[in-house]
């Protein structure tokens, strides 16, 4: 089992992993740490500088401070914390409704949880590891534990690559008993990378982000 920078062990397995696509790290938070070179903070100087007249007693503290990161739907700012939701996804609840209720996706959660699953690995992949196939989605999801026991996404992949959204390409693999097989694989589109995914979510199958 892997360990995460933060000494937590990682287990990409288990299906109460809700960021089992963190592959390397325990949350959000702690890719994010890596990824800025961040350290951790002294607890007595942050209270110094707030006019605690305590502070002395804090001086062999540190903690993690805390990170901003982005709204997965509207991209706003949200404020990640070590010990308190470290993966939040939302900046409030109203865009976690906005994404369970979109008007024109069935099953709106478990397909927006695909493309952020698929920008996150356009995002911080190599290029090689940036294409997945639907059988390959089929069991990354299944790690949750509440998606479709019959896969589905070779055609949802299909639908949102003839949105815009995704790109499409043709591949060979070798089965176990060595013969070719000829199969589809998707990423997420490049120019939409620094798109709110909800933004894209919403525009890209023909609804009003903004509800206008």
């Amino acid at each position: 089992m892997k360990v995460c920078i933060c000494g937590n062990p990682i287990n990409s397995e288990a299906t109460t992993n809700h960021v089992f696509w963190e592959e390397d790290y325990c949350s959000t938070y702690c890719r994010l740490f890596d990824e800025r070179g961040l350290e951790k903070v002294n607890r007595g100087e942050l209270l110094k500088e707030k006019g605690n007249p305590n502070w002395k007693n804090f001086k062999g503290f540190f903690d993690y401070p805390p990170i901003q990161s982005e709204c997965q739907c509207c991209g706003k700012e949200v404020v990640l914390s070590k010990t308190q939701e470290p993966s939040k996804p939302y900046c409030s609840r109203a865009c976690h409704t906005k994404i369970h209720r979109h008007p024109k996706s069935r099953k709106s959660q478990f397909v927006f949880t695909m493309l952020r699953v698929m920008k996150h690995y356009a995002k911080t992949k190599e290029d090689g590891r940036q294409w997945v196939n639907s059988a390959e989605m089929y069991s990354l999801m299944q790690r949750m534990g509440c998606h479709p026991e019959k896969n589905p996404y070779a055609m949802l992949m299909r639908i949102w690559t003839s949105r815009g959204v995704l790109e499409q390409k043709d591949s060979t693999r070798i089965s176990e008993t060595g013969n070719k097989l000829s199969i589809k694989e998707y990423r997420f589109k490049p120019s939409l990378l620094n798109e709110p995914l909800g933004k894209v979510f919403y525009e890209y199958a023909g609804a009003s982000f903004d509800g206008e």
